[in-house]
């Protein structure tokens, strides 16, 4: 459960950690952002400000 990401429920593939300790896939979080300079975290909806480099 712990391995899990929270966006499609797998294993994780390339995990990535946001600033507020949740992490999920580097591609379901790719599919979230879009060209988006923030988004929200699906866990806990703190905003994230997202670096340049991605």
């Amino acid at each position: 459960e712990m391995l899990t990401c929270g966006i499609c429920l797998d294993t994780y593939t390339r995990p990535k950690l946001l600033p507020c300790a949740h992490s999920f896939c580097e591609d379901c979080l790719q599919g979230m952002v879009g060209w988006r300079i923030s988004m929200s975290c699906p866990n806990c909806r703190k905003d994230v400000k997202l670096p340049d480099t991605g």
